[in-house]
C-alpha cells in the first residue's frame, strides 16, 4: 500500500511446466490396470486445480489462479471453452453432506461471474463489487464512500455493533460479514478505538473464507471469473470469539469481550446475496 510492492511476484501469463512421475517402486509392483488408475487420478487431481486452482498469497481471493492448457501422458480432455468448462465442473458435483472443512459437496455453487480477456480487469471489477456490498464506507464530508461511490452499508448492524463493543458494551452476536472469514478489524476515528475480532485459540487465529475466486483463461483468450462457495461447518460450537478493544492513542489493549460460537449465528444468505448482485452470471 504505502510502501508499494514488498516483495516479487510471478507475472500474469507467465506459463510453466510441471513433471509429475509415479514412484518406481508403485509401478513395479502394481498391476498395470492399477497403475493406469493412479494414473488417471492423478491426471485429476492436476484438472480440479488447473481448471479451479491457484497458487501463492491471496489464492482464495483469485491471485496466482493457474489455467491449465494440457496434460501429456495420459488421455484426458482438456476444456477448451466457457461450454465444457461447465461440462467437466458439474461432473465433479457429488452428493456429500455438508463436510468439517472447505471442500465439494452437494452445497457447492460454482457462477461464472464475469467473463472477458483481460484477467486482471476482472479480478478488480470482483474486488470492488465486494468492497461495495461489504464496506460501511469511509466517512467524507457528510457522506460515506467507497472506491468514490456512495457506499451500500448493507451491514450497519456490524458497525454499530462493534462501535458499541468499543464504547464498552460486552459482545452478545457475531458481525453478519464473519461469514467471508476472520478475523475481521475495525477501526473508529469518532472513538479513536481499533476492534481486533476473531477466534481466541492460541493454535486456530483464521478461519478461512469459503468464497473462492479463480480466474480462468482459455487458449482462445477468453477468460471467466468463477466464484466458488464452498459451505462447510464453519467452526466447531463453543469456540471462543474475541472482540478486543484496542486504543490507537497507545495501541494498548483496552478490554476483550468474548462470546462463544453457535452454527445459528452464522447466515450462509449472506454470500449467497453478494453472488447474485451479478447480473449475468451463470450458475452450474
Amino acid at each position: 500500500f504505502k510502501k508499494g510492492y514488498l516483495r516479487e511476484a510471478i507475472q500474469e501469463n507467465t506459463t510453466f511446466t510441471l513433471h509429475c512421475i509415479l514412484k518406481p517402486d508403485i509401478t513395479l509392483k502394481l498391476k498395470p490396470d492399477i497403475t493406469l488408475k493412479l494414473k488417471q487420478q492423478l491426471a485429476q487431481t492436476l484438472l480440479a486445480f488447473g481448471l479451479l486452482g491457484g497458487l501463492g498469497s491471496r489464492a482464495r481471493k483469485g491471485f496466482g489462479s493457474v489455467s491449465i492448457q494440457s496434460i501429456k501422458g495420459i488421455d484426458i480432455a482438456i476444456p477448451k471453452d466457457k461450454a465444457t468448462f461447465k461440462v467437466q465442473i458439474q461432473e465433479w458435483k457429488n452428493t456429500l453432506e455438508k463436510p468439517p472443512f472447505s471442500a465439494f459437496s452437494k452445497e457447492t455453487r460454482f457462477d461464472i461471474s464475469l467473463t472477458g480477456k483481460k484477467p486482471l480487469l476482472l479480478l478488480n471489477q470482483a474486488g470492488k463489487e465486494q468492497q461495495l456490498y461489504r464496506s460501511y464506507g469511509q466517512k467524507i464530508g457528510n457522506e460515506h464512500k467507497v472506491n468514490n461511490q456512495f457506499a451500500k452499508q448493507n451491514f450497519t448492524a456490524d458497525h454499530d455493533l462493534m462501535l458499541n463493543i468499543g464504547r464498552g458494551r460486552n459482545i452478545t452476536k457475531i458481525p453478519q460479514r464473519s461469514i467471508f472469514g476472520l478475523p475481521h478489524n475495525y477501526f473508529f476515528s469518532s472513538i479513536e478505538k481499533k476492534i481486533d475480532f476473531g477466534l481466541n485459540q492460541e493454535d486456530k487465529t483464521r478461519r478461512a473464507s469459503p468464497l473462492f475466486i479463480h480466474i480462468h483463461q482459455f487458449p482462445s483468450g477468453e477468460v471467466l471469473l468463477l466464484h466458488i462457495l464452498m459451505p462447510a461447518v464453519f467452526l466447531p460450537d463453543k469456540t471462543p470469539l474475541d472482540a478486543k478493544v484496542i486504543r490507537l492513542s497507545d495501541k494498548v489493549n483496552e478490554r476483550t469481550s468474548t462470546i462463544n460460537f453457535d452454527d445459528a449465528m452464522i447466515d450462509w444468505q449472506v454470500i449467497k446475496n453478494y453472488l447474485d448482485r451479478f447480473n449475468d452470471k451463470e450458475t452450474i
